[in-house]
């Protein structure tokens, strides 16, 4: 979120009279972001635009005990470098309940300034976090081995007003890594949080499964988020930062058929908690999240070679679905937000119950 200004007027009108109010012109994703979040979280709000000419800026009436009245906030969205919202609270004599709560809202979940590198980010769970990240005021490195798919992804968040840069590169390579966190940091000039998302699953009978396979997963599940983890660990000291590491449910528990996909996972959680260790002096935080079956074609593929659908997912499931990636998405972003500030050292489970259901 780009930034909230928030005055409370006395004043009890009905819808319409608002031509004396000023307004600034919003960036597009804190107009989204603060929708969004009004919205859910008290449907009593109307918003609409401001002026004769519906430039950008916004009035939002709230409706009161009184339910014929309509009682007046002056909602006015502003882009801040650096989430610097506490600049802007002198203006706003006697703030009240809703300006605080808005204000802090915006300033511990915002990315504004911050630059966010997602590996393996052209679809599925990867490009859902870059678009939130996007959202919330970043600018966003999208990567891809494939530089067609990882233009394709920049250009997609870009149509949605996001500053995306498009970085081709296999970050199970060292070299590679070392070229995502370059690009970045040599085009915005630093890195705050990266997010190893890049992974490929593995299905298959553990006596059976070739070396080559093995290699190659261990390759992009493991030994990539370490290889990130290193090439951005100079940029992160620099002013502190985020690590999240996108683990599994397999990285929990044991299951048939998945030796490599299984070790890459147990290894990863440890990987997140050596690091966090090591460099919670430096200032950088280091999580994981675990998601569960989620709908994504790396999913996908899995069914099909392990002969199991969304049914059967659903039945084992105890919330009864799928996970959406912009569920695991949100997540992602949290934890790399100020509100979680001290939360490091730990994976989270996103999993709809699957972990804990002790039954088949």
């Amino acid at each position: 979120m780009d930034g909230l200004i928030v005055q409370t007027h006395s004043a009890t009108r009905k819808p319409g009279g608002h031509a004396a109010l000023g307004r600034v012109v919003p960036g597009r994703a804190a107009i989204r972001a603060f929708f969004t979040w009004a919205w859910r979280s008290n449907r009593r709000f109307r918003l609409l635009p401001v002026g004769a000419n519906r430039q950008p800026g916004f009035i939002v009436y709230k409706r009161e005990r009184d339910e014929r009245d309509w009682s007046l906030h002056a909602i006015q969205v502003l882009t801040l470098e650096g989430g610097a919202i506490a600049s802007v609270v002198k203006a706003m004599p006697q703030p009240g309940l809703l300006t605080l709560l808005l204000l802090r809202c915006a300033s511990m979940s915002d990315f504004t300034g911050r630059v966010v590198v997602v590996t393996g980010s052209s679809s599925g769970i990867g490009y859902a976090c870059a678009e939130e990240f996007g959202r919330r005021g970043a600018r966003v490195v999208v990567n891809s081995r494939d530089a067609g798919r990882a233009d394709a992804a920049a250009d997609g968040l870009r149509a949605v007003g996001v500053e995306a840069l498009a970085v081709a590169a296999d970050v199970a390579d060292p070299a590679g890594a070392r070229r995502v966190m370059a690009a970045g940091a040599g085009t915005w000039g630093r890195i705050d949080v990266l997010v190893n998302n890049a992974g490929r699953p593995s299905v298959g009978p553990s006596a059976d499964l070739p070396h080559a396979e093995w290699d190659a997963v261990i390759a992009l599940n493991l030994n990539a988020p370490f290889y990130c983890a290193q090439a951005a660990a100079p940029h992160l000291f620099e002013r502190g930062g985020v690590v999240v590491n996108v683990g599994s449910i397999m990285g929990r528990v044991g299951v048939p058929m998945r030796a490599a996909y299984t070790a890459s996972k147990h290894g990863l959680e440890g990987l997140t908690k050596t690091l966090a260790v090591e460099w919670a002096a430096r200032g950088v935080r280091v999580v994981a999240v675990c998601p569960g079956y989620t709908r994504t074609a790396l999913v996908e593929v899995a069914q099909r070679r392990g002969g199991f659908d969304d049914a059967a997912i659903a039945r084992r499931t105890p919330l009864g679905r799928l996970a959406e990636p912009a569920e695991i998405a949100r997540v992602v972003a949290f934890l790399a937000s100020d509100q979680a500030a001290y939360i490091t050292g730990e994976s989270i489970l996103v999993d709809g119950g699957w972990v804990a259901y002790g039954y088949l």
